[in-house]
């Protein structure tokens, strides 16, 4: 089992700060959102060229840190299961293009997470997913990259019931699930239960613990541009140090184990930003116990 962190949780830090943070605390890995909410594909090829694969390397290299995966944040605002023929194709064009920089990275998968829209029937947007993923089934292969299904709180995919009849029906080794551990308490459900379900298809995880939200902690939704996806599901929690939330450490621990999984989990947990080290230190501190 190896361990990174998601970028969510080191906020200021810069790619390569990050990454000595994560060497720092005993990390494996840094897991790069790409969430730029892209408006248009000249916009999204600029933003591209940003990311540098040979600079990345360069630092993956200085601070004996992997790059396991990408999240492809940017789908948030760009939807492969749109009613729209054209912003579907932005992302696939986004998908691909993350595969090729993944590739290149030795990335084992990238995260693409599916939000809801409220102008589209729930089965047409369902096969336009399914017919948007396996229009980059091909380029995953090229690359050597998986495509990663995360489990998100949207009707869509729901629980893993329906993560696993659409992994299942594209039917492709180059298909998986990115488990998060902490999600299904959003929608009053096991994380155990949902694990044992997917089993298998699970490709990578991300660690995560949540509470109930208290009356005095404001709720920061998400900004223009347009967020496709439900996000009142979040609104009642608020993510915390694992161990200090409602999900079950030690019982997923104990199931992950089980299953045999011994890839990456990856902390996702917005974290207290006048205490960035405390938090990253503190979830793996936490969690890399359970595991050993």
């Amino acid at each position: 089992m190896k361990f990174a962190a998601h970028s969510v949780c080191t906020l200021s830090y810069s790619i390569p700060e990050s990454m000595q943070k994560m060497k720092q605390y005993g990390y494996d890995g840094f897991e790069i959102n790409i969430g730029h909410p892209v408006n248009g594909l000249e916009d999204w090829k600029e933003y591209l060229a940003t990311l540098d694969p040979a600079q990345l390397k360069q630092w993956m290299e200085e601070f004996d840190v992997e790059i396991p995966s990408l999240c492809l944040g940017s789908l948030w605002y760009v939807n492969i299961a749109s009613k729209d023929a054209a912003e579907r194709e932005l992302g696939i064009t986004i998908i691909k293009d993350s595969l090729a920089l993944a590739g290149k990275l030795g990335c084992h998968c990238i995260l693409i997470p599916v939000g809801d829209q409220p102008d589209i029937a729930l089965e047409d947007a369902r096969k336009h997913l399914y017919n948007s993923l396996g229009a980059c089934l091909a380029a995953a292969k090229e690359n050597g990259v998986i495509l990663a299904i995360e489990n998100v709180n949207q009707k869509i995919l729901k629980n893993a019931n329906d993560l696993a009849d659409l992994v299942d029906r594209l039917d492709s080794p180059w298909c998986g699930v990115y488990f998060d551990i902490g999600n299904p308490i959003y929608d009053s459900m096991d994380p155990v239960q949902e694990l044992n379900t997917l089993g298998k298809r699970i490709v990578q995880l991300h660690g995560k613990d949540v509470r109930p939200r208290k009356a005095d902690e404001p709720w920061p939704a998400p900004s223009a541009p347009v967020f496709h996806g439900d996000t009142a599901i979040w609104a009642p929690f608020v993510g915390v140090v694992a161990g200090e939330g409602s999900v079950d450490q030690a019982a997923v621990a104990q199931a992950v184990k089980q299953l045999g999984f011994d890839g990456y989990m990856s902390m996702e947990v917005r974290q207290d930003p006048g205490d960035l080290d405390g938090s990253i230190r503190d979830n793996i501190r936490v969690l890399k116990p359970l595991y050993v």
